[in-house]
């Protein structure tokens, strides 16, 4: 259950980096509107975000198959 979350999580987060459009949350800490392009350096936060929890998500998948 948890490998699941951090894997939905990343890759969430990715393909919000991939499009560079805000997500459709409610605009809240100085986010832009949904739909409009984020700025490059949130673009960044949610790459690397992105990453680290799918590559968590990973590694707990891994664990769970070796077991």
């Amino acid at each position: 259950m948890t490998a699941a979350l951090f894997l939905g999580l990343g890759i969430w987060c990715l393909v919000h980096a991939w499009r560079g459009t805000a997500p459709d949350l409610r605009p809240r800490f100085g986010f832009p509107e949904p739909g409009k392009p984020l700025p490059r350096s949130t673009r960044i936060i949610f790459a690397v975000g992105g990453v680290l929890c799918s590559g968590l998500g990973l590694i707990i998948v891994r664990r769970l198959i070796s077991n």
